[in-house]
């Protein structure tokens, strides 16, 4: 008997080494070569982490861009989809088919096919204190001019896939809050800055840290507690808490200074996520995805593409989200992605910032200039 397990044991290991021995044989046998360039907006500008990412039969490698725009990925040899995008792909991507050899470097610096390319319609509000859309333009893309009408419409996302809301006094009325809140929820982005965070919460009750009700708003008020006059006329070193943002950066502080601006006195940590905050722990920079009831991930805008999440084999604690051609869903799903967005909120995102494009002092113009360009690609 003894005989007999002794020859089972025996049968297992080399079938444990050998089948070692044929994973070893099957990863030496897939060949790499590399791709490196610099990923820019349509006006030159250097994109600083944006994702690249090697698209083969659903197998996916990928990297961010440095603060330069700059990257280097090692892929298979063969043909596959080099895919360049900013946030979750659904506005700003580029794709092109590319061959790798053995060995080889494919170098892209320069070539159209790494220029971030806009894919959705993008709109805004004008405002009394704020042009960001400036500042869109200056990058090369195309954005709309939008009315409070416009805004009231139910049809408003299948026109416009994300908003941007300069600084004003002004507020929402009923209809239209409940129209904000359809359109989040069916993926549509807002972007608001200053006195703007009256369109999300609604009429201000007075100057001054007053957290009780306010009047009107698609936003629980319970979810932040806003001053709407702070004398600040400089904010430097501000602490940058986003790795993601310190990436573009480039360093984990940023320097504001554009004199008289809103003040985040509380804010509720489950709903809002702080990018940046000022040396009081105020925060500067916020953003949610848990703005109205979730959507079937399935339904995107442009029915050609499908957002999906991507769970890196070995790795499935840093999924990322990425946008694909419809026609590659189904080998990704079959490598165990899912569809829609990583993490449990299938909404669009909401972004404020507490300061304005229109800055004092050569830091801070630069510092400001890169956040908001990032949010820009990212919305």
């Amino acid at each position: 008997m003894k005989n007999i397990y002794l020859a089972v044991l025996l049968s297992l290991l080399v079938f444990i080494s050998c089948s070692k021995d044929d994973e070893q044989a099957i990863t030496q046998e897939v060949e790499t070569g590399k791709v490196v360039g610099k990923v820019v907006a349509n006006n030159g500008t250097a994109v600083a982490r944006a994702l690249v990412f090697h698209d083969q039969n659903g197998e996916i490698s990928f990297t961010h861009t440095d603060i330069n725009g700059s990257f280097e990925l090692t892929i298979p040899e063969g043909i596959g989809n080099l895919h360049v995008q900013t946030g979750n792909g659904k506005l700003f991507r580029t794709v092109t088919e590319i061959s790798i050899t053995k060995d080889e470097v494919l170098d892209l610096t320069g070539d159209s096919s790494l220029r971030l390319t806009q894919q959705a319609n993008l709109g805004y509000l004008p405002g009394a204190f704020d042009t960001i859309q400036d500042m869109v333009i200056e990058m090369g893309y195309a954005i709309s001019e939008v009315s409070l009408a416009d805004m009231a419409s139910a049809d408003l996302y299948s026109q416009y896939d994300a908003i941007f809301l300069n600084c004003d006094l002004a507020t929402f009325d009923d209809a239209t809050n409940e129209n904000m809140i359809n359109y989040v929820a069916q993926g549509g982005s807002l972007y608001s800055s200053d006195w703007g965070i009256g369109y999300y919460l609604g009429a201000d009750n007075a100057t001054g840290a007053d957290c009780g009700p306010r009047p009107g708003g698609f936003i629980d008020d319970s979810t932040i507690c806003t001053e709407k006059i702070g004398m600040r006329p400089a904010l430097y070193d501000s602490p940058v808490l986003s790795s993601e943002y310190q990436a573009v950066l480039g360093k984990n502080v940023m320097d504001i200074d554009s004199g008289v601006w809103t003040i985040v006195h509380d804010i509720d940590a489950n709903f809002w996520e702080v990018l940046v905050e000022d040396t009081t722990g105020s925060p500067l920079v916020i953003r949610t995805n848990n703005v109205g009831d979730s959507i079937d991930p399935v339904n995107n805008a442009d029915a050609d593409w499908v957002t999906i999440c991507h769970i890196p084999p070995g790795n499935p604690n840093n999924p990322i989200t990425i946008t694909v051609s419809a026609n590659a869903a189904a080998a990704h799903l079959a490598h165990g992605d899912s569809l829609g967005s990583c993490g449990d909120a299938q909404s669009g995102s909401i972004y404020y910032t507490t300061f304005e494009n229109h800055q004092s002092g050569p830091s801070a113009i630069e510092d400001v200039k890169k956040i908001l360009e990032h949010i820009i690609l990212s919305l």
